[in-house]
């Protein structure tokens, strides 16, 4: 499966999901003074997440239809 070019498509579109999200969320949070910090604490959240995310699609991969490319 680690071979398959669909699994690193889809974590690869996962992954920069995850640090839009990511991002997006904490940088509206600290715009309106939930969070205190700055853009860098932002990209190191979004980063985090993304490294998460990544994480789990080595420890539980989704299952990946073998006719596809």
């Amino acid at each position: 499966m680690l071979t398959k070019p669909k699994f690193w498509q889809d974590l690869a579109e996962r992954s920069i999901s995850t640090f839009a999200e990511t991002l997006g969320a904490v940088l509206a949070a600290a715009g309106i003074g939930i969070m205190s910090g700055g853009f860098a604490g932002a990209l190191a959240t979004a980063g985090f997440a993304t490294f998460i995310a990544a994480l789990k699609a080595f420890v539980k991969p989704a299952v990946v239809d073998d006719t596809e490319a």
